[in-house]
């Protein structure tokens, strides 16, 4: 006669149970397969528990003996075990991490352009940057324009908005490009920002923190900017230009700049220009009726346009 292990049904309806959910999910995409392998730990329990408590009712003897097969129960608990480290992961949030890094893809989207009029009552603009992919440059037009692009394996869409802030007090306009959005956990998720404002020559500017680029055609310039930090600058349009230049740089005499006065700064000091390099290079173009000043600048271009 055949005798009945407590495990050996289980198995059987653990393993069929397991196999409705698989064909299930395959045919749904809409059911999520891990949330249905996680509500299958508690009827492992129950299905066990119920057969135990089958045999003992059921038998005919006065003190029935349970046997267990073994390799049965070890493979409900095996199933058990990861259902219950399934659990575990996604109400810590570990296992959204892991399926959003397994998924996750980079996208380049360009930012919707902001442009802001400028009138009478602006007679400056304040630039505050909490990203160092930040362009400035000068137009002829009586308008701020912010452009730009973002790449991010987090968002496939972003508002100009979200990257940047302007607000005007009195007579001042203020610019501030916000922080990307990040998101800590598994792997690397990220948005940058490269974004690109042009502004109106004819109105001073203060650029309080670091940037990567001025990009200026210097006759456009018609009023005193100051940078307190950038990687690079760049000069064009220099015949008609009547601007003096001023910067602290770690370039030496081997400049792509011509012409340029240099001083050597033993003793670099943050009062002088706020500088943080080892040359104070100056140079003037038409009469300097309007100057450009750099607290630090990395690197130093000159482009001649015939």
């Amino acid at each position: 006669m055949r005798q009945w292990r407590v495990g050996s049904i289980s198995m059987g309806i653990t393993l069929i149970g397991l196999g409705i959910i698989l064909i299930m999910t395959t045919f749904n995409k809409s059911w999520d397969a891990v949330t249905l392998f996680q509500s299958w730990l508690p009827c492992l329990l129950i299905i066990l528990g119920a057969e135990i408590v089958i045999y003992l009712v059921f038998s005919k003897k006065e003190q029935p003996l349970v046997k267990y097969d073994i390799l049965s129960i070890f493979m409900i608990f095996f199933i058990g075990i990861v259902s219950t480290g399934a659990y575990l992961l996604s109400s810590t949030g570990l296992l959204t991490q892991i399926q959003y890094v397994v998924n996750a893809e980079e996208v380049e989207v360009s930012i919707p352009t902001i442009v802001e009029p400028i009138d009478h009552t602006i007679e400056k603009i304040v630039i505050d940057s909490k990203h160092g992919d930040l362009a400035v440059e000068a137009n002829n037009g009586d308008q701020v324009s912010i452009f730009g692009s973002f790449r991010s394996n987090i968002e496939d869409e972003i508002s100009m908005d979200e990257a940047v802030t302007i607000n005007q007090v009195e007579d001042v306009l203020y610019i501030r490009s916000l922080q990307p959005r990040t998101q800590h956990g598994i792997g690397n998720m990220y948005t940058d920002y490269d974004l690109t404002i042009s502004i109106p020559g004819d109105i001073e500017v203060e650029v309080r923190s670091f940037i990567s680029e001025v990009n200026v055609d210097l006759n456009k310039l018609k009023a005193n900017w100051y940078v307190n930090a950038a990687e690079s600058a760049t000069f064009s349009e220099l015949t008609e230009a009547n601007v003096s230049v001023s910067a602290s740089t770690d370039q030496s005499n081997e400049l792509e700049v011509s012409n340029w006065k240099q001083e050597s700064l033993d003793n670099p000091s943050r009062n002088d220009l706020n500088n943080e390099g080892n040359f104070s290079v100056t140079k003037t173009y038409g009469d300097g009726e309007h100057s450009l000043i750099f607290g630090h600048v990395y690197n130093i271009k000159e482009i001649s346009i015939q």
